[in-house]
């Protein structure tokens, strides 16, 4: 992975900085695995909302990392007004990031991220834990950090079960007395 040179990680802050102090659009802002596509739990959401009769109010958009993946994925939507696709960190992502009522992401967002009142987070992670992970692993609390920042900032947790609440949200990022808000439970 290549690191973000501090002058553009600034002008990035400084983006979402402004982006935040400005109107909530009925917007809702998807990512999977850090942008790199239009697949998993945040797919499923996507696709479900954007034909549901009572959702088509929402605007739709997508961060997308790689860049023949954008290209497809932008012409795939491109007669659809509802649907758009912003690249992973740009100017515009930031602006999304911090303009959408509505965020899913089965990771995390970056660490400039911070919950913003007037939006509603779901994080839907992805799989079930099945392997040692976040404060269970070698440097945990270390690679663990901004995975719990965004955890104790969504407004839901999505769960498949109550093995995955006890093993990956209470066990291995400790969420017991930090995370108040409300895990759903969905899928097998």
């Amino acid at each position: 992975e290549t690191p973000i040179r501090p002058e553009k990680k600034r002008r990035d802050i400084d983006h979402y900085v402004r982006a935040r102090e400005q109107h909530i659009p009925n917007t809702v802002m998807y990512e999977s695995f850090a942008g790199k596509g239009i697949t998993c739990n945040p797919e499923a959401i996507f696709r479900y909302l954007l034909h549901a009769p009572d959702m088509q109010h929402l605007s739709h958009v997508w961060a997308i990392n790689d860049d023949e993946l954008f290209k497809t994925t932008t012409a795939e939507y491109v007669r659809d007004p509802r649907v758009q696709i912003v690249r992973f960190r740009s100017p515009e992502y930031f602006h999304v990031l911090g303009t959408a009522r509505y965020l899913v992401n089965n990771t995390t967002f970056p660490a400039e991220y911070y919950h913003r009142d007037g939006q509603t987070y779901l994080n839907t992670w992805h799989g079930v834990p099945m392997k040692r992970m976040g404060l269970n692993i070698p440097q945990g609390s270390y690679y663990s950090r901004n995975v719990i920042r965004n955890f104790v900032q969504a407004d839901y947790l999505l769960t498949s079960s109550d093995f995955m609440t006890e093993a990956m949200y209470r066990d291995s990022y400790q969420l017991d007395g930090f995370y108040e808000r409300q895990y759903i439970r969905a899928g097998t």
